[in-house]
């Protein structure tokens, strides 16, 4: 183990004997001749010269303190957009969650509701409920747009009902009854048409906007 230190010892010797020599001289008058020529200066040279070095010194030393601040102030600024960066992140984060519980609440919501739903059955229920009658019922789905994540988990359908003789009165209360049933039924659009030569009834069409998951 001891004869490793000795070898690179050996190597290195060389090397630092030679940048001493040319520092210091080999037999250091490079030293001998600046305290010489110190020393042959006149006493304001002299003051110069001690000056000058204090001054070097000096500026070293304020110039270290100074880009000391200078990196310390760079890291606390990229300490700063760090921990600023990372409240975003626990921001973002809290709210994904919070929009991710509400979407589940509301899948939830409509699967409590609308477990074992049929449309069909259910205007023709509140057809004879209000007094009407509905000469058909239809269903077709309303595809959502593919970035819309509650299309992952619900389908939206459109019921149209058809209603060929039916009052004003009839067809409100009708459509308050659909909407309020507790099914998340929504009318979406609504066509009245007149009957010639009859003012108290119309023929009446109904686009309902129902909600159904596959659970």
């Amino acid at each position: 183990m001891q004869l490793i230190p000795s070898a690179m010892q050996e190597k290195l010797s060389p090397l630092i004997n030679r940048a001493r020599e040319k520092i210091f001289g080999s037999h250091n008058e490079n030293i001998d001749l600046l305290v010489d020529s110190f020393y042959k200066l006149t006493p304001p040279q002299r003051n110069g010269v001690l000056g000058g070095g204090v001054g070097l010194i000096f500026g070293f030393v304020l110039f270290s303190i100074i880009l000391y601040f200078v990196q310390v102030n760079v890291l606390q600024n990229e300490l700063d957009k760090s921990l600023q960066a990372l409240s975003t992140i626990r921001s973002l984060k809290t709210e994904d969650q919070e929009t991710s519980a509400r979407f589940d609440g509301l899948v939830e919501t409509i699967n409590k509701k609308n477990k074992g739903f049929y449309f069909k059955p259910f205007f023709e229920k509140m057809s004879k409920t209000v007094g009407v009658e509905v000469s058909g019922v239809s269903e077709r789905d309303a595809p959502l747009d593919a970035s819309d994540p509650l299309g992952k988990k619900v389908k939206v359908v459109n019921v149209e009902v058809k209603l060929p003789k039916v009052s004003i009165p009839k067809l409100l209360n009708l459509i308050v009854e659909i909407e309020k049933s507790g099914h998340l039924l929504k009318v979406h659009e609504l066509k009245i048409t007149g009957q010639y030569g009859n003012k108290l009834y119309f023929e009446a069409q109904l686009l309902v906007r129902g909600y159904l998951t596959g659970t």
